[in-house]
């Protein structure tokens, strides 16, 4: 077998090869005997049809077999070959077979870039840890006074800011008005700005139960949905009906309510060492952010657009549930500009890449290994964590293919993370003369301050 490689760039290859004629001979030959050994054409029994008919009738299914089970052996062969390891799946650019002449095939795959490490022990990085405050208690409990708000149903008045609400509604573009409307029922919606849909949220305000009204609406640009984003709309609203928060008082009988708390004071320092808990984790994740973005600083270098994409579809997949939480239906979030967005975050998830890149340079130049001791000990970690026994965790583990694999590589990442962090010099971030003054807190979002629609509970 012929192969041929080509370097694009940093990244990406090409691969060009040719299997010899004799062998795509041989693998058709194999195939027309398994095919006549299992097709019974018009006027022959099974395993008497003559080759020559069973060519002509199945000629292009014969050439498509041959093709898969060579090129995928021949693929294969020619990496090991070359020796690279391709990140992702290859993309076949071209094929050409004929019948008694050799097999060309061509394709595109990307590998992991070949960085020349410089020193990364002691770095140095600013950081500035978080303190605890007492005021992080008092937010904590409004936090959960929300999560345990009931909805009362509204029938002596209309909708006002802050309100649950269920609409109906229908959406005509101004610049199409004969296209299909788009249209969404039974939708849920907090009344109140900075929601995602607040642009049709707050024209509820004012409507009573049963209630229909119409109005004229410019979608502004980055609006989440992509059919109206930038449009101007006539949208006909029907209001089924109006839904008030009822917030629990903070007492003793709340505290008893949410957990095995005597008193208030007691859940007071319950919820405290648990923000000191989530603290240290938060400052050493924040550190490590820190140490990697500084570490990614010394490095410029290409990477692959399959890890990049890989990346983004996490992301994706975390945004849709949090967009959920927010009321969005699947309708909404199917018509947003995902690739818009790929390419916003771009820069960010290349970042994120090559620090990944740079920590398994690490791993490799160190010679990180992780043994079964190791192992076990985070098993037993992660069981703590889980509440479970450390036997069902392992067989939990072993069923879902390649979790072990994946633990197995997390922990080594997590020991050249180490090495970063025990050699770093930290230092007090530096603030600029001419820094304006520190703005005064906003008003908390409604994650931060526990008002979605998934935090209430109705009545």
């Amino acid at each position: 077998m012929k192969t041929n490689l080509i370097e694009e760039s940093m990244c990406k290859r090409i691969l060009e090869l040719e299997i010899p004629a004799d062998k795509a001979a041989e693998e058709r030959r194999n195939v027309i005997g398994k095919l006549k050994k299992n097709v019974a054409l018009p006027g022959f029994r099974v395993g008497r049809a003559p080759v020559g008919l069973l060519e002509r009738r199945f000629r292009e299914a014969i050439n498509q077999e041959v093709l898969e089970h060579l090129g995928a052996e021949a693929i294969k062969q020619a990496f090991e070959e070359v020796k690279v390891n391709p990140v992702g799946e290859p993309e076949l650019l071209e094929q050409t077979y004929e019948e008694g002449r050799p097999i060309q095939l061509k394709i595109a795959f990307e590998v992991m870039p070949d960085v020349e490490m410089k020193d990364y022990r002691g770095l140095d990085v600013e950081f500035e840890a978080i303190q605890f405050e007492e005021a992080m208690v008092e937010r904590e409990l409004a936090k959960l006074q929300q999560q345990n708000t009931n909805l009362i149903p509204v029938t002596d008045r209309p909708v006002a800011e802050g309100d649950f609400a269920t609409v109906d509604y229908t959406l005509i573009r101004a610049d199409n008005p004969a296209a299909e409307p788009v249209t969404r029922e039974n939708t849920p919606m907090l009344v109140r700005e900075g929601m995602p849909y607040s642009i049709l949220a707050l024209e509820l305000k004012g409507m009573s139960a049963g209630e229909e009204k119409e109005a004229e609406i410019a979608f502004p640009e980055d609006y989440f949905d992509s059919q109206i984003a930038g449009h101007q709309a006539k949208v006909m609203f029907t209001l089924k009906d109006i839904r008030e928060k009822q917030v629990p008082e903070l007492n003793d009988d709340f505290a008893k309510s949410v957990g095995e708390f005597a008193t208030l004071d007691s859940l007071r320092d319950h919820i405290s060492a648990e923000i000191k808990k989530d603290l240290d984790r938060k400052n050493r994740q924040n550190l490590e952010r820190a140490v990697l973005r500084r570490l990614n600083r010394d490095y410029e270098f290409d990477v692959p657009d399959n890890m990049v994409n890989n990346l983004f579809r996490e992301h994706a997949s975390s945004m849709v549930g949090e967009m959920m939480q927010y009321g969005m239906n699947a309708d909404q979030i199917r018509g947003m500009d995902w690739e818009k967005l790929r390419e916003e975050r771009k820069t960010e998830l290349q970042a994120r890449v090559r620090e990944f890149i740079l920590l398994q340079n690490i791993i490799q130049k160190e010679g990180i290994e992780v043994s079964d001791d190791d192992m076990e000990a985070e098993f037993v970690k992660m069981a703590e964590q889980d509440l479970s026994q450390v036997d069902e965790l392992k067989q939990r583990l072993v069923r879902e293919e390649g979790a072990l694999d994946r633990l197995r590589s997390d922990l080594k990442v997590q020991k050249a993370m180490d090495i970063l962090m025990e050699s770093v010099n930290l230092k007090a971030p530096t603030v600029p003369e001419t820094a304006e003054p520190e703005a005064e807190p906003v008003e908390a979002t409604a994650e931060e301050s526990g008002e979605s629609d998934g935090d209430v509970k109705e009545k």
